[in-house]
């Protein structure tokens, strides 16, 4: 939506980053459907911790992304009540999931 002016100049002054943020988010789908036909050669460990409520990344990404990875360990955990910032919400959470997959490579 800010890509859109006046809304982008809007937010492109808004001095909380909002216009990057935006622009990031707009290329997850395109990326994810170009890397299409390589997901099958990822071959480590995957976390996938996804917001069920998130407004900026679909929450489809992570069913597309655990269909895309069956082929390796890969645990998607997704938060019925979440939205974006789930980092910020459980953070002891998601620290203990990523010393979980750190662990993983050893």
């Amino acid at each position: 939506m800010t890509e859109v002016p006046p809304v982008s100049w809007l937010a492109s002054l808004s001095g909380f980053g909002l216009k990057i943020s935006n622009d990031e988010m707009m290329l997850v789908q395109p990326g994810l459907e170009l890397m299409r036909d390589r997901w099958s050669t990822v071959d480590l460990p995957v976390t996938v911790i996804q917001g069920e409520r998130d407004m900026l990344v679909n929450p489809d990404h992570a069913d597309f992304l655990e269909a895309s990875l069956a082929h390796i360990p890969a645990e998607i955990i997704r938060f019925p009540a979440e939205g974006h910032m789930v980092v910020h919400s459980d953070r002891s959470f998601v620290i203990a999931q990523l010393r979980k997959l750190l662990q993983q490579l050893k």
